[in-house]
């Protein structure tokens, strides 16, 4: 059983990934897969005592209704709840509820009541596994399920070798386009360039492909041919070619030389830890070692999420000759495991810089921290991620695993790092100086203590405290996307603008060649004269924007005035809109008897948009003045709020004003609405015009889409695709950007399709969707076309849209200061309403099938709302499963 450390972040794609993996045939109320989850559990958790079933049981129900719209359960005190399900409605009352078997009994019952009533068009299966994870949400944020996809997946990336060509792809405007070749694959060797479309991979048209999809047709057994057709830039036709797979590698190990003066600094990274990385670590230290003046090493762990305990366990044992390089407690501080040094083979001692940041975490946390329990490196870098968990894999035997947190590691055989990270010796604080985005205070990120439901048992119980703070100048260079990620893949490494790499070096550089026990306090001067330097750069970049940063003292009692303004080109506003682009602007009096030195107003504020912006000041003298505007562009999806933020100051002689509180007013946008209607078009150079869907020829397929709502579309686009288990229909055009479309206007899109003579089946799919990319207002529907007749269901030639939703009469945002608000409106259709439900926030709280299955139906629903402002949506299905959603703000006020 292998041990993985890795970063949570793969959680997200977990929860993304979730559906469409199950069984057509499965049957729920014969599901094994949860018992055996919850057994693992029972034998190998952690904290048995956060195995508690009711939250357990709630969680996975929770989950459950999230996922399935016809799925609503309240929780009716002690552990009775109720599960409305569509029409059908049960009342659960389980008497006991103290064991994780008795959340199997309730589980089973709740699958038996699911199996017999639902009728929608999820796998069963997949709402097994929406249960499971639910629940394992409910222990701590590292514990889940890994579906089928995903745990091949989570093989192939600790593996860190799969069949494939050797591309790193995404998608842009609909497009599979080449991000970057790996180099020495087969891709790379064909010549294959960034910017590269891929059109087709071997009959398949790739047009809005997921990357999934693409993933899986690239790869497959090693000496296999696979085609793709390519469109360059500068060619005046698509071009095929073909490529025998190969064996690919992910690298996870880079090195480099960084010459100081006459001195040569070895740098490796380690992007992750697979699992041959501990055997590449050592080939490319040992090529370093050979260069001459070989002064001493960085190892470079920033954004290093994880991987193989073992190979982190194998890079630290290159550095220290004995002692406890890591240990492993469970349960009740029980011993599990510990890893021991060997003596041979370990390195001179030379001195060692280890990088960190705060994606730093897990296993690179182990070698960095291990590191420097035995004084053998010096940290520096930002405070790293915090998690101090272990997981392990356990295949539940029907393609998916559990991954299960089962115990805690301790640096150096004594050290926890959990939620509190390894503090770095030297603690770099960048400073990003642009009038139009300022960055220079200290930044606060996500760790493992921002994770809900982190373990808080086996915390390390203090934060250490860096023996160095070193402020540098930043400067704002912005890349896109596309550009990292070729960097991420490419094997030539560029440190010229890596500051802290190239820092580090510096310092090895500056320093004995063995004075690894002492770097820290031969890093003295070094470390002084950069500070030096770089606060004069601070200082000089700032006066250019007209900001004293001199150092003072002032010993007289300060006091600041702030007021609030908003702009919009120029001109004061008292309110912005969705989408405006506006200036925050503070401006500080000081009405004190002292002045103010290096003084900054940072904003605290729940909404991501508005947190860390920064009003920076500096040197303000008794009496005077000063403004200061931080740019904020609002969402275009926010609807009618205020956003409320506080402004927290800090000042060089802790000279702190009191938080400043204001709101910034919102109006939210006039939401789009889409309606559409659709048919087909004479198939082209063809002579018999009764033949509909003609094998091999361009069918061209019309749809007209209307703006049925009040506001505009401001960026919409309409793409078809092949639905899950259509074959041989290959799509030509099927993006078509739409732009702007007011309320009220029409436009025809034109998109094209050939039926290939290797479609098996006599009727197809393809799945229609028209989406304003600004604001995410969407509708989408799966057409089913008969190859033979080209007829269509749903038919042609009718207009379709989805549930039109109106409060009329409600002002918005609501304002209460009650802990429930009473709503009402209606939904209205050209069809019948099936249902709607509603979220406030993440929390589904009110679903109602419409008895009369008509084209009317009332909402009437009481909704919790907690204290500041509260999202709702309210979501409208018809009889078609056309979906619409109206979004508003409601604010408690205590």
């Amino acid at each position: 059983m292998k041990k993985y450390l890795v970063l949570p972040l793969l959680i997200v794609i977990f929860a993304s990934n979730l559906l469409a993996e199950g069984s057509k045939d499965f049957d729920l109320s014969s599901a094994s897969t949860t018992p055996k989850v919850l057994e693992f559990i029972r034998i190998n958790y952690i904290d048995q005592a956060r195995a508690n079933p009711f939250e357990m049981l709630k969680a996975a129900l929770n989950q459950v209704q999230k996922g399935v719209a016809e799925i609503l359960v309240t929780f009716d005190g002690g552990n009775k709840f109720t599960i409305t399900l569509d029409k059908a409605t049960k009342k659960f009352a389980p008497k006991e509820l103290k064991t994780l078997a008795d959340l199997w009994a309730v589980l089973d019952d709740v699958y038996l009541f699911i199996q017999m009533h639902y009728h929608g068009t999820l796998d069963k299966q997949d709402i097994e596994y929406m249960a499971i994870d639910g629940m394992l949400s409910a222990l701590d944020p590292h514990s889940n399920l890994l579906t089928p996809k995903i745990f091949n997946e989570f093989k192939v990336g600790t593996k860190g070798k799969f069949g494939g060509i050797g591309i790193v792809i995404g998608s842009k405007e609909g497009n599979l386009t080449v991000i970057a070749p790996i180099e020495d694959t087969p891709a790379w060797r064909a010549g294959t360039k960034a910017g590269d479309h891929i059109t087709q991979i071997g009959e398949e048209s790739t047009v809005n492909m997921s990357l999934t999809e693409a993933v899986e047709l690239l790869r497959g057994d090693v000496g296999k041919d696979v085609t793709i057709t390519v469109e360059r830039k500068g060619r005046p036709a698509p071009f095929n070619v073909t490529l025998k797979r190969a064996i690919i590698k992910i690298e996870s190990v880079q090195s480099e030389l960084i010459p100081v003066g006459k001195r040569n600094v070895g740098y490796i990274k380690i992007k992750n830890f697979q699992e041959d990385t501990g055997k590449e670590f050592s080939k490319q230290l040992g090529k370093l070692r050979t260069a001459p003046n070989f002064s001493g090493l960085i190892i470079d762990l920033r954004n290093d999420p994880g991987g193989l305990l073992s190979q982190a366990v194998d890079v630290v044992d290159r550095f220290i000759p004995s002692g406890v390089i890591v240990s492993t407690v469970g349960a009740g501080s029980t011993f599990i495991d510990q890893e021991v040094a060997n003596s041979q083979g370990t390195e001179p001692a030379y001195p060692i810089i280890a990088l960190v940041n705060e994606g730093s975490a897990s296993a690179s946390e182990i070698v960095a921290g291990t590191l420097q329990s035995y004084n053998r490196a010096l940290i520096m870098g930002t405070q790293s991620f915090g998690k101090g968990s272990v997981q392990s894999i356990f295949d539940l035997h029907d393609g998916s695993a559990l991954k299960l947190t089962i115990a805690e590691y301790l640096t150096a055989g004594k050290n926890s790092i959990q939620t509190v990270g390894v503090t770095p010796d030297i603690m770099l604080i960048p400073e990003k100086i642009d009038k139009k985005e300022m960055d220079i205070s200290e930044d606060e990120h996500e760790n493992e203590s921002s994770l809900e439901g982190h373990l808080t048992k086996y915390s390390a119980n203090v934060k250490g405290e860096s023996r160095y703070k070193l402020n540098y100048f930043q400067p704002t260079e912005k890349e896109d996307e596309e550009e990292t990620r070729r960097r991420e893949y490419s094997k030539k490494l560029d440190l010229n603008k890596d500051l802290a790499a190239l820092f580090a070096a510096k310092i090895i550089a500056n320093a004995p060649t063995d004075a690894h026990a002492d770097l820290a306090k031969s890093a003295a001067p070094t470390i002084t004269a950069i500070e030096k330097e770089q606060k004069a750069l601070v200082a000089a970049e700032l006066s250019n924007v007209g900001i004293d940063w001199s150092d003072c003292k002032s010993s007289a009692r300060s006091s600041l005035r702030v007021a609030f303004s908003i702009q919009k080109n120029g001109e004061n506003i008292t309110k912005a809109t969705a989408g405006d682009e506006i200036d925050l602007t503070l401006t500080a009096t000081n009405i004190g008897s002292g002045q103010y030195c290096q003084i900054i107003g940072i904003i605290d504020a729940k909404d991501h948009a508005l947190k860390n912006k920064e009003f920076v000041f500096g040197k303000l003298p008794v009496g005077a003045s000063k403004s200061w505007s931080a740019k904020f562009k609002v969402p275009k999806t926010l609807p009618t709020q205020g956003l409320p933020f506080t402004v927290k100051f800090s000042e060089e002689n802790d000279n702190r004003p009191s938080e400043f509180k204001a709101i910034v007013p919102i109006d939210g946008l006039k939401q789009p609405q889409f309606a559409f209607t659709y048919k087909l078009g004479i198939p082209e150079k063809t002579k018999v015009v009764n033949e509909p869907m003609p094998v091999g020829k361009t069918i061209p397929f019309y749809v007209d889409v209307k703006n049925v709502g009040k506001g505009p579309a401001l960026n919409a686009v309409a793409i078809i695709k092949n639905d899950t288990d259509t074959k041989g229909v290959f799509i030509d055009t099927g993006r078509v950007k739409i732009g702007k479309l007011d309320p009220g206007q029409k436009k025809r899109l034109t998109f094209k399709f050939k039926i290939e003579p290797s479609l098996s089946k006599s009727a197809f799919k393809l799945e229609f969707t028209v989406v304003d990319q600004d604001l995410y207002t969407s509708l989408s529907k799966k057409i089913e076309f008969n190859a033979g007749s080209g007829i269509m269901e749903p038919p042609s030639g009718i207009w379709y849209e989805a549930p039109r939703i109106s409060f009329e009469g409600t002002r918005f945002p609501i304002v209460t200061s009650s802990a429930k608000v009473h709503i009402e409106g209606d939904i209205k259709d050209d069809k019948k309403v099936k249902d709607y439900f509603i979220f406030v926030g993440d929390d589904k709280v009110a679903y109602a099938s419409n008895p009369e299955e008509t084209g009317k139906f009332r909402i009437i629903a009481d909704l919790p709302v907690k204290d500041g402002n509260n999202l709702i949506s309210v979501i409208a299905r018809d009889e078609l499963d056309l979906i619409s959603r109206f979004n508003f703000a409601v604010e408690r006020r205590k």
